[in-house]
């Protein structure tokens, strides 16, 4: 929780967890996690100069750190 409003993540973005899928008797599941990001990591997508997968791999990390400084 940021009750301090310090944190530079402004959203999130999805990508398949390695968890993968699994098939149940009421049909299949599909894990996704999701990986704050910052404003700039955000235009960067939209604006389509890089993709989730590429921001994923820069931060390295499953564990969502509120402070992190943007990787683009």
């Amino acid at each position: 929780m940021d009750n301090r409003q310090q944190s530079k993540l402004a959203g999130f973005i999805t990508a398949w967890d390695e968890a993968g899928e699994i098939v149940t008797p009421n049909g299949k599941v599909q894990f996704v996690k999701l990986i704050g990001a910052t404003d700039a990591e955000l235009k960067a997508l939209y604006n389509k100069e890089t993709t989730v997968s590429k921001i994923a791999e820069k931060i390295g990390s499953d564990l969502t750190d509120y402070t992190r400084e943007s990787v683009i």
